[in-house]
């Protein structure tokens, strides 16, 4: 089938547990790369692969903030900043899509119904 991947076309990547005691499900888990793509930034501690540099911000920032530097931190608020400004405004378009929708059902049903 086309656009089907199996097992062969991705490597494996088996990230270490943060905490050290192998009890962190989230971290202790095997990331699946595709063979053709090469990520754009890993985690300098715990060498996850990431597709942007600013995912793997926001991973540093929020898995290893007591261990990463000024910069890091820096650049993990501006990161940040961007998703939570990206999120209102999807949540913005959400909303205004909702309204919408139920405006258009009271005018169909106002029309349809008298």
């Amino acid at each position: 089938m086309i656009g089907t991947r199996t097992e062969t076309d991705r490597r494996r990547v088996r990230l270490p547990s943060s905490t050290g005691n192998g009890t962190d499900a989230v971290d202790a888990i095997d990331v699946l790369v595709p063979e053709a793509e090469t990520p754009a930034a890993s985690c300098p501690y715990c060498e996850r692969p990431f597709r942007t540099a600013q995912l793997c911000a926001l991973h540093v920032g929020e898995r290893h903030l007591g261990a990463c530097t000024d910069a890091e931190r820096e650049t993990y608020e501006d990161a940040y900043d961007t998703e939570s400004d990206a999120l209102f405004i999807f949540q913005l378009k959400s909303v205004a899509a909702l309204v919408a929708l139920s405006l258009l059902f009271t005018y169909t049903y106002a029309i349809v119904w008298t």
